[in-house]
């Protein structure tokens, strides 16, 4: 015969709750991984917009608990279309729900010289504060026409994020 315990909570003698189980079963405790998410891609991506174009890489996350923060993490191989001098730059945009992906801050800013193959990887931390669904899609940018690629001569392009409890 199987035994069950019920408790919304579990506290240290001196009275501090260590972590909660709220009414889904989500255990919470400040600093806990809760999930992760991550979208892998090896396809190239290629700009020559001097404004920033949405990459198409794409993950999505539905948050356990509205406090949390959130790491999003990308990386991949970056090279300029020709040795001229140039940079590109990376921002991570955000959408909650159904709504429209807006910039949530820049990953990356890669400058080139005579550069290729050069890898890439950035980080942002976020406290969305919703519980709603949430995607993150990597936007770049090149600052000449002569663009840059991303992955061009193989690699991978990833964006993951991780929920953490706080």
């Amino acid at each position: 015969m199987a035994s069950e315990l019920h408790v919304d909570a579990i506290k240290h003698s001196g009275g501090t709750s260590a972590l909660t189980i709220d009414s889904s079963g989500n255990v919470h405790k400040a600093g806990m991984i809760v999930q992760v998410k991550e979208t892998t891609t090896t396809g190239s991506i290629s700009t020559t917009s001097t404004s920033y174009v949405a990459s198409g890489v794409i993950v999505s996350i539905t948050p356990k608990f509205q406090s949390s923060k959130f790491i999003i993490q990308t990386s991949g191989i970056s090279d300029c279309h020709t040795g001229v001098g140039h940079n590109i730059t990376a921002k991570v945009y955000q959408k909650i729900g159904s709504g429209s992906y807006s910039d949530v801050g820049t990953v990356f800013y890669q400058i080139y010289g005579d550069n290729f193959g050069v890898p890439h990887y950035g980080k942002l931390i976020l406290t969305p504060n919703t519980t709603s669904e949430l995607s993150y899609q990597v936007y770049y940018k090149s600052s000449s026409s002569n663009g840059v690629y991303i992955n061009a001569y193989g690699g991978q392009h990833v964006i993951q994020v991780t929920e953490v409890a706080q």
